[in-house]
């Protein structure tokens, strides 16, 4: 139940902090501490600028390397720390066709031995679900880049159980 909670509260903050933030440049990322649906602290901590350098680095180390969309930048990134651990969602941007980025996922996670527990399709927007023995999943999320600026945005959440 937890675990599905991260997932959830992850999936909604992201969207939250990219949608109050657009447009906002320069700003430093942003730390919050909450309490969560059963009383448990959560932190949140995010950006929403292309980020390069440390910055850039720092949310990408979050997520497993075959998971990082080959010549995409780092549009932002949030992570949520509960007393069950940390998740982190790292969202990128990439010129390629939305096709070329779902091909990818498909293909490339599996050659380093992650499995495609599911795939959906809905409206433009791809999820894809994996799952690696013990480790904890990865959902990827892949759509065409409503604000224009690019052609596809992939948003990588890690950490889920």
């Amino acid at each position: 139940m937890r675990t599905k909670l991260i997932g959830i509260i992850l999936a909604l903050v992201v969207v939250v902090v990219l949608n109050l933030n657009c447009g906002m440049r320069d700003r430093a990322p942003q730390k919050i501490k909450m309490k969560g649906a059963e009383g448990e602290d959560i932190e949140v901590s995010g950006s929403d600028d292309i980020l390069t350098g440390t910055q850039a680095q720092e949310y990408l180390s979050k997520i497993p390397a075959e998971f990082r969309y080959p010549g995409s930048n780092v549009r932002g990134g949030i992570t949520v720390g509960t007393q069950e651990g940390t998740g982190s969602s790292v969202v990128l941007v990439t010129n390629d066709p939305v096709d070329n980025v779902v091909s990818f996922y498909k293909s490339n996670p599996v050659r380093y031995g992650w499995m495609n527990a599911m795939t959906t399709s809905s409206q433009g927007q791809t999820s894809l679900i994996f799952s690696k023995g013990e480790q904890k999943g990865v959902v990827v999320n892949v759509g065409a880049d409503d604000e224009g600026n690019f052609n596809t945005m992939i948003v990588v959440t890690s950490g889920i159980q």
